[in-house]
């Protein structure tokens, strides 16, 4: 919540040409409010459903980009479902910038006090964070343009077929082909 997750996922599902699926998004899909869900049913409801649609993204049959809610690395069994079928990138954000991000009135599914909300669920939340993530990016100061190539370049690999002179570098994940022009010799066809 705050850190980014829509604003930088929605261009680097673009970029990787993926698609892109939000966890707030399909919520209102379902007809649900996450502040009122909140409100009328409790954390643990909400985070439960929460869970349950970052399954369904994982389970789908086209890999995507998905902004999960941050409440998923509370659960243990969803920890272990996104370990096995995803690559993780942690938005880092500090709790200043996400109260700043966050502020107040917002329709997010946070209480009243703001600051102390954000602070007692993220600074937990950090290390599990960590721990889950493949790639950790620091937002605080980022632009979702400059977020969205580090996460592109750090998704991709590059692996030399070592012949001797004839040696080449060989890109590897996903958004790769925009990359081509960078490793092709000139004289490579354009076929």
């Amino acid at each position: 919540m705050g850190s980014g997750k829509t604003t930088v996922g929605v261009p680097l599902a673009a970029r990787l040409a993926r698609p892109f699926r939000d966890s707030d998004v399909e919520l209102h899909d379902h007809g649900l409010d996450a502040k009122a869900l909140l409100e009328e049913a409790g954390r643990a409801a909400l985070h439960r459903i929460e869970a349950d649609l970052v399954d369904a993204a994982l389970s789908a049959k086209r890999p995507s980009v998905i902004a999960a809610a941050a409440s998923v690395v509370d659960d243990e069994a969803t920890c272990a479902r996104i370990r096995e079928a995803a690559t993780v990138v942690y938005l880092r954000a500090s709790t200043a910038t996400l109260v700043e991000r966050i502020g107040a009135g917002t329709s997010r599914p946070i209480g009243t006090d703001v600051g102390a909300e954000i602070t007692a669920l993220n600074d937990p939340r950090r290390a599990r964070y960590e721990a889950l993530a493949d790639i950790i990016v620091d937002v605080d100061s980022a632009s979702a343009e400059a977020l969205v190539d580090q996460i592109a370049k750090a998704l991709t690999r590059e692996v030399v077929v070592s012949l001797g002179p004839r040696s080449y570098p060989v890109l590897i994940g996903p958004g790769v082909k925009m990359h081509l022009a960078e490793v092709l010799p000139p004289s490579a066809s354009g076929r």
